[in-house]
């Protein structure tokens, strides 16, 4: 497997703490601020998101490009594609 270097994200959304399907929401909500190329870290501890947030990176035509783990909080790094939402 190839280690993906991601720099210092554009934004951080922390989501620890709410459940299904409040991150999700929060994460198409935060999106749109961000521009093209942009990359958006995800904190959340919701096991769904695991499923749901690389699913809603292939619906919205949105880039997954990483995801980590520490203790129990689950880091995603999503990268904004222009004109998607």
């Amino acid at each position: 497997m190839v280690k993906i270097e991601i720099g210092k994200p554009d934004i951080v959304l922390d989501t620890v703490g709410k459940v299904c399907p409040q991150p999700l929401i929060a994460v198409s909500l935060k999106i749109k601020q961000l521009l093209d190329g942009q990359i958006m870290e995800i904190l959340a501890d919701d096991p769904a998101v695991l499923r749901d947030i690389p699913a809603w990176c292939k619906n919205s035509g949105n880039r997954f490009l990483k995801l980590t783990r520490e203790e129990d909080i689950f880091r995603f790094y999503v990268q904004k594609v222009d004109g998607h939402h």
